[in-house]
């Protein structure tokens, strides 16, 4: 039987290596689209580290003062259905500005 630290251990290490991985691939998305057209790519780079900021602006919902980033997570359910849609900002503005630096780059013929 695994004792509850050894688990807890795991859980930490395999979601670190989620975010780490989930993190990378955004940098090489953002590159990608600053490589493609730089216009789009940067604005949609800035729009994207905004969104992400705001993840970490503290926020009152009720009697709890919390960031979104933790709401989402641990919050009350009343408050965690506003931090839930401010953490799915980030992916996607992030899928927007690839799909539009992509969608400029089309040869039509």
């Amino acid at each position: 039987m695994v004792s509850y630290e050894v688990a807890a251990i795991a859980v930490l290490v395999l979601s670190t290596g989620t975010v780490l991985a989930t993190l990378g691939g955004a940098v090489v998305l953002a590159w990608d689209a600053i490589e493609r057209v730089p216009p789009i790519g940067l604005t949609g780079l800035f729009l994207t580290l905004v969104a992400a900021g705001n993840l970490l602006v503290e926020r009152q919902c009720g009697l709890h003062v919390n960031r979104p980033i933790f709401t989402a997570i641990v919050g009350p359910d009343a408050c965690r259905s506003g931090a839930l849609a401010a953490v799915a900002v980030v992916p996607l503005v992030l899928l927007a500005t690839v799909l539009a630096t992509r969608a400029s780059t089309i040869v039509r013929r």
